[in-house]
């Protein structure tokens, strides 16, 4: 198996959010304050990361083979593994449900993959009044992004995928369009 080369077509974020071990970039960002903003959500496990030049060179031509994964633009996988091998193949919306004394819904998009990863943005939710005070029906916008993509891994419990969003929230394919939350607002 060769070597892969991550191809540039566009400029490349100065911005990046690492994990604390410095072992893996979470997500890139074009400014400084969408970098802190990622790195707020993702918990105390990660920090808003500022790219030199000359990492911006090494990031442009690292060789994804040393990886041990495909990188996210890549269509070259090994052996039979595909990027939907998974089960979140790009477009595949994900609701996230979560809170204390209410239910948030927050809804992504999937627009990569790899046969381990997901590259997914989060995106505009439409709520409707529900039949009772403080309940809701909520709906996602595919294609309405509404923040930076950042990578997450794919967890795959019995076969139902999964991504962890943050120290207190996970990601679920839906199962229909409308979600119900509750609200005090």
């Amino acid at each position: 198996m060769g070597e892969t080369t991550m191809t540039v077509t566009q400029p490349l974020a100065r911005y990046a959010v690492l994990n604390v071990a410095v072992t893996q970039i979470l997500s890139v960002h074009q400014t400084r304050e969408a970098a802190k903003a990622e790195a707020k959500r993702a918990g105390n496990c990660s920090f808003p990361y500022y790219l030199s030049d000359v990492e911006l060179e090494a990031l442009a031509t690292f060789p994804t083979a040393q990886t041990g994964e495909p990188d996210m633009t890549t269509t070259e996988t090994s052996g039979t593994s595909t990027p939907e091998a998974h089960g979140l193949p790009v477009g595949t919306v994900l609701v996230s449900s979560w809170g204390y004394d209410q239910t948030n819904i927050d809804f992504y998009e999937v627009t990569k993959a790899t046969p381990k990863t997901v590259l997914i943005r989060p995106i505009s939710t439409v709520k409707e009044d529900g039949e009772a005070w403080g309940h809701y029906t909520a709906s996602p916008q595919r294609g309405a992004f509404t923040g930076d993509a950042f990578r997450c891994k794919v967890q795959d419990p019995h076969g139902q995928p999964w991504v962890k969003i943050n120290s207190f929230t996970m990601a679920r394919p839906i199962d229909k369009e409308a979600q119900h939350g509750t609200s005090y607002a």
